[in-house]
């Protein structure tokens, strides 16, 4: 596993890596500015106290707040992203270093899939357990005070 982790690292150069890289700190930075801009907008729309210093720190504090929260979560929102692009990582990789490779066949994820498809309606029409009747919480309450 080292080792291939190594060889895509090494491999940083390829336009390919580097274009799924690119991209998914792109696509994060693009969500991060949208989501900022979200966050303000429901802050000054939320306009909580009605007094206009008050308000306004509370919009600062939640500006604050976001840059720290888009700080924390960016390595994760990246990897994420990344995530949804590893098909073109791993054929760029294969294609470098494991050139007399043939494509991978997945007949076992095809028959889950078809199977799952099969089952689905049948899931769906299942009636869902009905819990045991639960005590009524006003009932024991009436019970106890004096009326």
């Amino acid at each position: 596993m080292f080792g291939s982790v190594s060889k895509t690292l090494n491999q940083l150069g390829d336009p390919r890596l580097r274009g799924v890289l690119i991209a998914a700190m792109l696509a994060t930075l693009c969500l991060i500015v949208l989501l900022s801009i979200g966050v303000g907008v429901g802050i000054d729309a939320l306009d909580a106290t009605g007094i206009g210093w008050l308000d306004g720190t509370l919009a600062v504090i939640g500006a604050v707040g976001m840059v720290i929260l888009a700080i924390v979560f960016f390595p994760g929102m990246v990897q994420v992203i990344s995530g949804l692009f590893a098909d073109r990582v791993a054929d760029a990789v294969e294609a470098r270093h494991y050139p007399g490779l043939e494509p991978a066949r997945v007949p076992a994820a095809d028959r889950d899939r078809r199977r799952f498809a099969a089952l689905r309606p049948a899931v769906d029409r299942a009636e869902p357990a009905r819990p045991a009747a639960l005590p009524d919480p006003g009932r024991q309450l009436s019970a106890v005070l004096p009326a």
